[in-house]
């Protein structure tokens, strides 16, 4: 039975030390589709209105890429981070898979 399969090349990315006064920082999430078929991306998502996502639309042909790109806001959030991102497919066996991104926030000097 034909299906599409997502694997990431990276599922974790620290971004280490980052200044708040420095804004928001971005990682993009490169994965293939490794399966054989079609794979869509339908949401990416953070439970934290701190993190948010955009992704390839469009369908992921069998040996194809795309990215996620998930970005994390700093502003008034010192100290360590560790957000999840559910990842919402049209995989049958597993529709939702997880990536993370960390870090930590430096304090804004006064």
């Amino acid at each position: 039975m034909a299906q599409p399969v997502i694997q990431f090349a990276e599922p974790v990315h620290d971004f280490g030390r980052i200044f708040e006064q420095d804004g928001n920082v971005h990682h993009e999430f490169r994965f293939v589709n490794v399966g054989n078929a079609p794979l869509l991306v339908t949401n990416a998502r953070s439970g934290c209105g701190c993190a948010g996502a955009t992704w390839t639309r469009t369908p992921v042909a069998p040996g194809d890429s795309g990215i996620i790109v998930a970005t994390y806001n700093p502003t008034g959030r010192p100290g360590a981070f560790n957000r999840a991102f559910a990842v919402s497919t049209n995989m049958p066996d597993e529709h939702i898979v997880r990536i993370f991104i960390r870090g930590e926030v430096i304090r804004r000097a006064e």
